[in-house]
């Protein structure tokens, strides 16, 4: 018996101690808050995207292109070239959709779930992640000896957002992708093209963020 006993606690003592030496030999994991640090410009940035949305009904996904504008000061203005043109503009505080018929106001009293959604993908693309655990679980697969990362953020209130998880790729300060898994088996996936920067917005771009801020 004693030897059974002193025979199973030098197997156990072997199992922890290689699950230890191979948790050492891991690549450390870099943190989320400094990972997406890295993302963050002082300058406006404008990043082609081609979105792809695949709906449960729908043999093939519906496929837009358009460009994204991050501003430095967290604000972010989409704007959709094909199949119909539209912009939408997403402030600290609502989201502003302007087509062809006009300029409608989302704030988050009317929306509270795209409210949220959009927040999240703003904190994202512009670096800020305060407040980010609090209501979602995030995860990071950013390992040091490697460039690319993954970062995935999963609602801990899915009553109150509109997406159940939110996955997000990228190589170095580059964010590729973002995929969107909503209810009723919805996936919105946009990709992105390299950026380029500049000092200010062009004209238009700040007529629709002066549209979007009136009264703010």
């Amino acid at each position: 018996m004693k030897l059974s006993l002193l025979l199973a606690a030098l197997l156990w003592s072997t199992a922890v101690t290689g699950y230890a030496q191979e948790l050492a030999q891991q690549p450390a994991q870099r943190d989320v808050a400094d990972l997406l640090a890295t993302l963050r410009s002082d300058q406006v940035l404008r990043v082609p995207f081609t979105e792809e949305v695949t709906l449960p009904f729908l043999k093939h996904p519906l496929v837009s292109k358009g460009m994204l504008v991050i501003h430095p000061d967290g604000h972010l203005i989409r704007t959709v070239s094909t199949p119909n043109e539209s912009a939408t503009v997403m402030t600290q505080s609502k989201v502003v959709v302007k087509d062809k018929s006009g300029a409608t106001t989302i704030d988050a009293t009317a929306a509270p779930q795209v409210v949220a959604a959009v927040k999240v993908l703003r904190s994202v693309l512009t670096g800020q992640v305060d407040g980010l655990r609090a209501h979602y679980e995030v995860a990071v697969d950013a390992p040091t000896d490697r460039a690319s990362w993954i970062v995935t953020l999963r609602s801990r209130e899915k009553q109150s957002n509109f997406f159940e998880q939110c996955v997000v790729s990228g190589e170095a300060e580059r964010v590729m992708a973002v995929t969107l898994n909503e209810p009723d088996g919805v996936v919105r996936r946009i990709t992105f093209q390299p950026s380029t920067s500049s000092a200010e917005l062009n004209g238009a771009e700040k007529a629709l963020l002066k549209l979007a801020t009136a009264g703010e």
